[in-house]
């Protein structure tokens, strides 16, 4: 590890002194288990915020991956995710499933972002679960058609979320364009314009990541091997098009 890159304890040190010079000061803050690239931690807030918040989430970036500290990466994804969060908090979906459990689908709402410190403080929602781990626990494979409605009800959630939360990011763009006085839409809105580092690790993860599984499993995928090579090259003829939501994903 480079001199520059701090052990956990120090990070964690470091923004539990920022926050407590903050509106968010705090009685204790914990590290929260994944994510790759940032230090996240949960605080119990002194002082309850207007709408009675007690919990928060804390993320905090510094240029290297906090999970690989031998990776560097850009701190401008910090104040990317900020503004997009802060963007987004219309968009939510709900699904109200007769005789069943209710669907709500949205993003955590951001309280508030410190660029200095690339500090974000992010609403807390306890006891969530990822869409992997959730149908892996509570769908039981064996009795498939008491599933159908369930799966399709969420399904139809998440595709009525990832459709709006495009066409907000549409308007987003034609008020830029707006506000700039600009002749046509700009590619992407301020925030992602600078953001190409972050878009080409995304590219790599998603598509480059994607033909190298072809090499690792060759019975299964080799035939798949131009399609695959096809998907790449549209994905990055497509990159400068308008903003792609990154981590809408099962393990989310």
């Amino acid at each position: 590890m480079s001199s520059h890159q701090e052990t956990f304890d120090d990070t964690r040190l470091k923004v539990f002194t920022w926050l407590n010079n903050t509106r968010y000061a705090a009685s204790s803050l914990q590290p929260l288990v994944g994510g790759q690239a940032n230090f996240t931690y949960h605080a119990k807030l002194l002082t309850p915020l207007e709408d009675g918040t007690t919990e928060v989430v804390v993320k905090h970036g510094e240029p290297y991956m906090a999970r690989h500290p031998t990776n560097e990466i850009t701190t401008h994804r910090c104040r990317v995710e900020a503004e997009c969060l802060m963007e987004l908090n219309s968009v939510e979906i709900h699904l109200n499933q007769l005789g069943g459990a209710n669907c709500t689908v949205r993003t955590p709402r951001c309280f508030y972002y410190d660029d200095d410190t690339k500090t974000q403080i992010q609403e807390y929602l306890p006891n969530t679960v990822d869409l992997k781990t959730y149908i892996q626990t509570h769908f039981s494979w064996s009795t498939l058609k008491k599933l159908e409605l369930p799966c399709r009800n969420v399904g139809k959630t998440l595709a009525e979320y990832i459709s709006k939360f495009h066409l907000a990011s549409e308007h987003i763009v034609q008020r830029t364009a707006a506000m700039e006085g600009a002749q046509s839409p700009p590619k992407q809105f301020p925030s992602l314009r600078s953001n190409e580092q972050m878009q080409s690790l995304k590219h790599m993860i998603n598509y480059d990541w994607l033909l190298q599984r072809i090499d690792q499993f060759p019975e299964i995928l080799s035939e798949a091997r131009d399609v695959f090579y096809q998907v790449k090259l549209q994905a990055l003829l497509e990159s400068d098009d308008k903003p792609i939501h990154g981590d809408f994903c099962p393990q989310k």
